[in-house]
């Protein structure tokens, strides 16, 4: 159920007190007028945890849940909780807008494991927090852009195609580099990165290793090398 709560209005609780004399105090200083004013503001937040434990199904199982989202307001808390295997692209995409856009701070928890679509949306918080058992794994999106035509259906898949590679390349950014973004989408590979991995991303320390090797390498080089290890850092597994 959605609960709207408004900011309580400032009250003022002593002007109207006398404040009580003490040993400096003087016979003109202002009669009853207090030695200070004190205000009190009440401003109620919520704390809200949600738990994705099943797989991402159709969008309108989550209409209560994105309502929830877009209803939030500053000062507000919701952890989302995932032990996800992934799911439907088309509801993913609408939770990943609606956990962008919500007002309040999203912490994305990694309960246990993260997989496909629940990947991306863990990444889409504000903050994380990560299980020292977390796992998270990316790879392409099963299934096609529908029925008709021959010709219709290969448009689909084109327009699913970008729009996934687009989701991967702005969400995942720059927890995922280019090169991997390439290999998910366009060489079907399976990538699993694990706890120590993951809090590395997080803070960019794959992009500062990746800065420093090229600082040390020859100026004169110019033909491109092989993948880094630091760009595969998790495990890679054939799709």
């Amino acid at each position: 159920m959605t609960r709207y709560i408004q900011q309580a209005p400032v009250t003022s609780l002593s002007p109207s007190a006398k404040p009580a004399r003490g040993f400096d105090d003087e016979e003109d200083m202002g009669g009853d007028t207090p030695v200070f004013s004190f205000y009190e503001q009440h401003v109620v937040n919520s704390v809200t945890h949600v738990y994705i434990s099943k797989p991402i199904i159709e969008p309108a199982a989550y209409i209560p849940l994105i309502q929830f989202l877009n209803s939030r307001q500053q000062g507000d808390e919701v952890h989302i909780h995932f032990n996800c295997p992934g799911g439907s692209l088309s509801s993913g995409i609408q939770l990943v807008t609606a956990t962008q856009n919500c007002q309040a701070t999203v912490v994305g928890h990694l309960d246990s494991m993260a997989y496909s679509m629940a990947a991306i949306w863990f990444l889409s918080c504000d903050m994380h927090y990560v299980s020292p058992f977390g796992t998270l794994m990316f790879h392409v999106y099963a299934g096609g852009g529908g029925g008709g035509k021959a010709p219709d259906q290969k448009a689909s898949q084109v327009a699913v195609d970008t729009t996934y590679a687009d989701l991967l390349n702005t969400v995942c950014n720059p927890f995922l580099t280019k090169r991997e973004v390439v290999d998910i989408t366009e060489n079907s590979r399976d990538l699993y990165f694990h706890h120590d991995t993951i809090l590395d991303r997080l803070e960019g320390k794959h992009l500062q290793k990746k800065k420093a090797s090229a600082k040390k390498a020859p100026a004169k080089k110019s033909t491109p090398t092989a993948a880094s290890e630091t760009e595969t850092k998790g495990s890679v597994l054939e799709g």
